[in-house]
């Protein structure tokens, strides 16, 4: 499976597995104007995940028919970590 997808079209999210961990979403307006989307999800399929950076930390944005979700922000190395275990079902 290939988590880094191609040319507009990001990779598929997993099926969330049982023992899935839980991500604290928060609700927000929109990704703020000095954030940049390093990565995301296939846009065929909701909902849609980014990986976000701004202020030299990432977070997550979840964007579904409710609206746009953010985790908090997170140092790097945590961010990638929970983006991969998003892809592979192993949080949601």
């Amino acid at each position: 499976m290939s988590f880094m997808g191609y040319a507009d079209h990001g990779p598929h999210v997993a099926q969330a597995l049982a023992t899935r961990e839980e991500i604290k979403w928060h609700k927000e307006a929109a990704p703020g104007p000095r954030c940049r989307a390093l990565r995301w999800t296939c846009r065929c399929r909701a909902p849609r995940y980014f990986l976000f950076t701004g202020g030299g930390r990432l977070f997550i944005g979840r964007q579904d028919a409710r609206g746009w979700f953010e985790t908090t922000r997170l140092p790097h190395q945590q961010a990638e970590e929970l983006w991969m275990r998003l892809l592979t079902g192993e949080a949601r």
